[in-house]
């Protein structure tokens, strides 16, 4: 294995890469029908595609998935490694990370939906903007999942580093 920093920046790489794939290629295929998408789902249908559902929503799932997917595979790495890997220094927050995988997935789930997608719907809805183009929310929806694994990519990999103490410090500067 690399040393922690480098393994970090390679997993947050590549799951913006990816992400950014999935969702520009789901988004396309289940939403290039539609002229426009809603802001929120009307109350006769609320199954709609929508655009608060689908952050709230896909911010949740993005956070578990990317954790239980993740975490295996840091640890498998950082197991299989025979030489010493430097010391990571985790940020404070970091440490406060459940250490149940699941949990662990769930609150790296909900935090973004709370602090990142919430204030977008709000900001959308304080600008009246209650519909964007299709062909338009096809390519923001992809730069924010993008933007969003590697927050969350971070998050989970981070943490997942932070189980080995012995060669883990935290950043208490801030």
């Amino acid at each position: 294995m690399k040393s922690f920093n480098a393994f970090l920046t390679e997993q947050v790489i590549v799951n913006v890469i990816i992400n950014f794939a999935i969702a520009y290629y789901l988004s396309s295929a289940t939403l290039s029908a539609l002229s426009h998408i809603p802001l929120l789902a009307p109350s006769d249908h609320l199954l709609m595609p929508n655009i608060s559902g689908d952050l709230f929503v896909g911010t949740f799932l993005m956070g578990l998935i990317i954790t239980l997917i993740t975490a295996p595979i840091t640890r498998a790495k950082r197991k299989k490694s025979s030489h010493n890997l430097g010391q990571f220094v985790a940020p404070t927050f970091i440490k406060k990370l459940p250490e149940s995988l699941f949990m662990r997935g769930v609150v790296i789930g909900i935090v973004p939906a709370v602090v990142i997608a919430l204030p977008i719907v709000m900001i959308l809805t304080a600008l009246d903007i209650n519909q964007l183009q299709s062909s338009d929310y096809i390519i923001y929806h992809a730069f924010y999942a993008a933007i969003m694994a590697g927050l969350i990519s971070y998050s989970s990999v981070s943490r997942t580093l932070a189980e080995n103490p012995s060669a883990i410090t935290f950043d208490t500067s801030h």
